[in-house]
């Protein structure tokens, strides 16, 4: 019986049917208050309803239940995130970090938090553990590239926005951060300058500044 409730719960999760959704896990929750599965399925319907209090508290119950359970970190942390506290993201992914050490949303999300806290190294080594356990990350790449242009490196900044257009043409974050990076490259690389001015012009036609 609660096998049944769970799948349907979870498909009607799935179609966006949250109405549904919530009745069942709360129907499971009703039978079996101790329900892991329901109340880290439940959380994650508050977090994407925008209930982050309620989110965080049957996170936190679920993790108590399960502390060994990757999936409940991810969630905590993205509710986490949506209320900029930022120190306890981070103490929230040492202590996934004690259970999955080979997760790349980890390390985006420490990295996320770092750089919020001001620890700007630590940031960079988060992420770039991140990229080495997944090559295709699009969002890493993008947050790696800024913080090699924060840092001043134009030539790994171009590398990594090159490399997420590659995969995620279609990103409207990717363009106008390629284009200025192959403008801002051509000041600094003379022999290259038409290159990147052909390039970036290329790819944003429209940008006066590159023509």
């Amino acid at each position: 019986m609660s096998k049944q409730i769970l799948q349907q719960a979870l498909k009607a999760h799935q179609t966006g049917d949250f109405s549904s959704a919530r009745a069942g896990y709360q129907a499971l929750l009703s039978m079996d208050p101790d329900n892991v599965k329901a109340l880290g399925m439940l959380g994650m319907l508050e977090l994407q309803e925008g209930r982050f209090y309620p989110a965080l508290e049957l996170l936190n119950k679920a993790l108590d239940l399960a502390p060994t359970d990757a999936s409940l970190y991810l969630r905590k942390g993205a509710v986490l995130q949506q209320l900029q506290r930022w120190h306890e993201v981070e103490a929230n992914c040492q202590a996934w970090l004690r259970v999955q050490n080979d997760t790349p949303a980890l390390y985006y999300m420490l990295g996320i938090a770092q750089i919020a806290r001001g620890n700007r190294n630590l940031a960079g080594s988060s992420w770039k553990k991140a990229l080495a356990l997944a090559p295709g990350h699009v969002e890493v790449l993008i947050n790696l590239g800024m913080w090699h242009h924060e840092g001043g490196d134009l030539r790994n900044a171009h590398k990594c926005w090159e490399r997420a257009y590659g995969l995620q043409p279609q990103n409207p974050r990717l363009l106008p951060l390629l284009s200025s990076a192959l403008r801002e490259l051509a000041c600094v690389e003379p022999n290259s300058a038409v290159r990147h001015l052909h390039r970036a012009a290329q790819l944003d036609p429209e940008n006066g500044q590159g023509w």
